[in-house]
């Protein structure tokens, strides 16, 4: 398969981090010959990421006025790409680039690589965090029988069509975006391959409340399930 890629980065307050992603992800997917566009959609940020991005010249910006959630921002990046495969990615960096070669050669034989931490000799992932995800992972299989172990990892990539085709029927907006996608995959039957994954620094995942977020996406789980049982996904 071609390696022609877009690169979606969707950016909340990441002033501090942006430019330092942008310049990284540009001279790794430039150095390996890639063809590629790098899409920045700055959801509702209220530091300066927007200036930082227009300041970046190999990137695309789509601009969301108001934060909608990382899943809006995800799903605008995903239907305003142009190439054949898609990745999604933290604009941390917090797990490197230098994955998606191993993952566009997988993705020959499947439709989705997904990173995952749960998976294989994981380094630089706290410890409390793994427990924190593996309750996760069994609330996922006990409310929807989602099997997949990592779903909340920020790498993933997709045969474009298939990825416009899951995000064209997304309702989530927020962190539970990622295992509606996953869902509606495995009701399509697309093939999901877990590739285990590193993180590059342990303190960009400290952001996220991991209790408040919790409970919201547990909420979505039950959501789920009732909005698949009462069959408001048309697929």
């Amino acid at each position: 398969m071609a390696s022609s890629v877009s690169i979606i980065i969707p950016a909340y307050n990441e002033q501090a981090n942006i430019s330092k992603t942008l310049n990284q992800v540009h001279s790794y997917l430039t150095e390996n010959q890639f063809d590629f566009e790098i899409i920045v959609i700055n959801d509702g940020s209220s530091d300066k990421t927007v200036q930082e991005v227009q300041q970046f010249k190999g990137a695309q910006l789509i601009d969301n006025p108001v934060n909608m959630g990382k899943g809006n921002a995800v799903k605008r990046g995903v239907l305003a790409a142009n190439n054949e495969l898609i990745l999604f990615m933290d604009a941390d960096h917090a797990i490197p680039i230098h994955y998606l070669s191993e993952f566009t050669k997988e993705i020959a034989s499947f439709d989705i690589i997904i990173g995952s931490k749960y998976i294989g000799d994981t380094k630089n992932y706290p410890f409390y965090r793994k427990i924190v995800g593996k309750i996760f992972s069994f609330l996922k299989f006990l409310i929807i029988g989602l099997k997949i172990k990592d779903t909340q990892c920020g790498f993933k990539l997709f045969k474009a069509e298939i990825a416009k085709d899951l995000f064209s029927h997304a309702k989530i907006n927020g962190w539970c975006f990622d295992v509606e996608i996953l869902m509606i995959a495995s009701r399509k039957s697309y093939t999901i391959k877990e590739s285990p994954i590193n993180m590059s620094d342990i303190n960009s995942i400290s952001k996220i409340n991991v209790f408040s977020s919790g409970t919201q996406m547990f909420l979505d789980l039950i959501k789920l399930r009732l909005d698949f049982k009462k069959g408001k996904y048309k697929l």
